[in-house]
C-alpha cells in the first residue's frame, strides 16, 4: 500500500485506529475526501465477524458528508491439500 502511494509521488496518508475499549481497525488509508479502512485477517473461511471492527469504527466516524468511505479486507487462507 505505501509503494502505490510513493510511486505516484503522494504522501501514503497510512493510520492505524484503537479506542480506549480495545476495538480497532488494522489500516485506514486515506486519499483525499475518502478514508478506506482496511481489515487484514486470515483464517479458513471468511465470517461475517470479519467487517465487524470496520463497521464499529464507521459508527464511530463524526465526519461531515463529504467523506466517502469503503470497508476492505485483506485475506489470506492458506489452503490444505
Amino acid at each position: 500500500i505505501r509503494k502505490h502511494f510513493y510511486n505516484r509521488g503522494l504522501q501514503s496518508g497510512l493510520w492505524f485506529w484503537r479506542d480506549n475499549t480495545g476495538h480497532e481497525t488494522d489500516i485506514i488509508i486515506e486519499s483525499g475526501t475518502r478514508l478506506f479502512p482496511v481489515e487484514i485477517k486470515s483464517g479458513q473461511a471468511i465470517t461475517n465477524e470479519f467487517l465487524s471492527p470496520v463497521e464499529y469504527w464507521q459508527s464511530m466516524l463524526t465526519l461531515p458528508i463529504t467523506i466517502f468511505v469503503k470497508k476492505c479486507i485483506l485475506y489470506d487462507c492458506k489452503r490444505k491439500i
